[in-house]
């Protein structure tokens, strides 16, 4: 339920003739230029001081707020219009609009300054307003800039028309951004790379968020790191962009250092933008090595095997936390059993739909409004971006398998990555720090384990509480990122048998079985 309250902006400027730009009292007239009252006392509200309206739901006799709801701490708008006044004001009641008359007050503002571009744009900020919440940030607007309204030669609502979201769209945008997590790993996507492992991630990493980021921002040179990630992630540009808007963006950068998101596998379709490792383009037939007899695979393929064959979703309901790719491989005769059944059989993932459960253990059924439809994530020309689910795109102009490498940047391995870090390789192009990376580094920076430590802990916990370890990789767990999880397992360390060792047995019997039963039904 929406309501009107009794704090609104300046609503009787319809005498007025001036443009929209600030007045002697730092206050702006915004020019609506409509005749209807209603679109007016609607304006009046949005941009009331303190809350010029107010919406809510109850469910269960509690009321709940929406996580879009913001209000301004103080009012500089004056609104000039074209509708005739009632003698008092104070005795008119009229009703807040629907949601889909609403937006249509939003469309005749942008018609009339012909700014659907800004429009758009703040459709964009409106999506990340939750996320101030989670990260303790403040919700910053910029204030109007003034103009010669309209520009009727700039035609945006032309331009823009594949992007303008019609109201039937609204609800999956919403969807997007109060889905607890999914706009902050999309954010947080931008700095991952598939070719990094779990262990690398600070030595990828600290360079643009330590050096060159800080710089920027210390410069308010945020439309560089805007165009540097609309470069790398094209579709999630849009978020970028909403989060400079809303003043979001310097407080992502910091949370970045030392903070690795939760991966959502849904987003991937969602937006058409690599999250993770675990990400339905990343499964594939597990390759095998064999060495000495040994048949071993990558761990990261096992990770996904074990993922996909839970079925029941008992073990791995939900992918690992950490986005990056564990290190290594593992022997194929240590596995789970489904692991074993499965690595040659090639099975991927694929996104069918999203259920919405409601009340009364009635559930609905959502297939998004792209299903079927390939996201681009290459190209920002506008004729590639027809679909309707690539609307926002365009807003936006192996180590060893026991032993953990904390690398230094003299190691001939690591060499390789230093050099395309200092490059700035591909999606750094945009940014243009004062000096050139490799001057005036600060070394404890640069060489700060903490994501790489934040992401392999986070890795590897997700197999170790319900598979154990593996007696070959005993070293490997007494590493200091991980001897905190033996540590916490009650004891662990003094038990003869990890619990993966018994389980081990009990696979391997249950693996006989099986391969009994398989023979024996090829034999008829």
């Amino acid at each position: 339920m929406v309501i009107y309250t009794d704090s609104k902006a300046q609503w009787d400027c319809h005498i007025q003739s001036q443009t929209d730009g600030p007045l002697p009292d730092n206050s702006y007239i915004i020019d609506i230029g409509t005749h209807d009252l209603a679109e007016v006392r609607w304006w009046a509200a949005i941009l009331a001081e303190g809350r010029g309206w107010q919406a809510t739901l109850v469910r269960d006799g509690k009321e709940y707020y929406p996580l879009w709801e913001c209000h301004l701490n103080s009012s500089q708008f004056r609104l000039h219009h074209c509708a005739k006044l009632p003698p008092s004001i104070s005795t008119l009641k009229l009703e807040p609009p629907s949601s889909t008359q609403a937006q249509e007050y939003l469309f005749n503002l942008a018609r009339y300054h012909d700014a659907f571009d800004q429009l758009i744009s703040a459709l964009a900020a409106t999506m990340t307003i939750p996320l101030h919440n989670r990260f303790g940030a403040r919700i910053t607007l910029p204030l109007p800039k003034p103009g010669r309204l309209p520009i009727a030669h700039r035609k945006t609502e032309l331009t823009y028309r594949n992007q303008i979201p019609i109201p039937d769209e609204i609800p999956h945008y919403m969807a997007v951004s109060c889905t607890s997590g999914v706009v902050t790993s999309c954010l947080f996507s931008c700095f991952w790379e598939p070719d990094i492992p779990c262990n690398l991630v600070s030595q990828w990493s600290n360079l643009s968020m330590r050096q060159i980021f800080p710089s920027l921002i210390r410069s308010k040179k945020y439309n560089a790191i805007v165009c540097a990630m609309a470069q790398r992630r094209p579709n999630i540009a849009p978020l970028w962009l909403g989060s400079l808007i809303t003043g979001l963006l310097p407080r992502i950068l910091q949370v970045c250092r030392s903070y690795l998101p939760t991966v959502y596998l849904e987003t991937v379709t969602w937006t058409g933008s690599p999250q993770s490792f675990m990400d339905p383009q990343y499964h594939r037939l597990a390759p095998v090595q064999k060495i000495d007899g040994v048949q071993l695979i990558p761990r990261e393929d096992e990770f996904r095997l074990l993922f996909i064959t839970d079925v029941d979703s008992q073990t791995y309901r939900n992918p690992p936390l950490s986005p990056y790719r564990p290190f290594g491989y593992v022997d194929l005769r240590n596995t789970s059993i489904d692991v074993r059944l499965h690595y040659s059989c090639n099975h991927q993932l694929r996104y069918y739909c999203w259920n919405w459960k409601c009340e009364e253990g009635q559930v609905s059924i959502d297939f998004g409004m792209s299903y079927g439809l390939k996201a681009v994530e290459s190209s920002m020309e506008p004729n590639t971006l027809r679909s309707t689910g690539l609307k926002l795109a365009w807003m936006v102009v192996g180590s060893t398998y026991t032993t953990l490498y904390k690398l230094l940047l003299g190691n001939s391995f690591w060499g390789p990555i230093y050099r395309t870090l200092v490059s700035i390789c591909s999606w750094r192009r945009g940014l243009r720090p004062a000096n050139p990376p490799g001057e005036d580094l600060d070394k404890e920076e640069i060489f700060d384990d903490t994501l790489s430590e934040l992401a392999t802990r986070n890795i590897f916990s997700w197999t170790f509480f319900s598979e154990g370890t593996m007696s070959e990789e005993r070293e490997l767990w007494k590493h200091e990122w991980l001897e905190l999880l033996v540590d916490r397992n009650d004891g662990a360390e003094s038990s003869e048998s990890s619990p993966s060792e018994v389980e081990d047995v009990a696979n391997s019997e249950q693996l006989q079985h099986v391969q009994k039963w398989r023979d024996n039904v090829v034999a008829e």
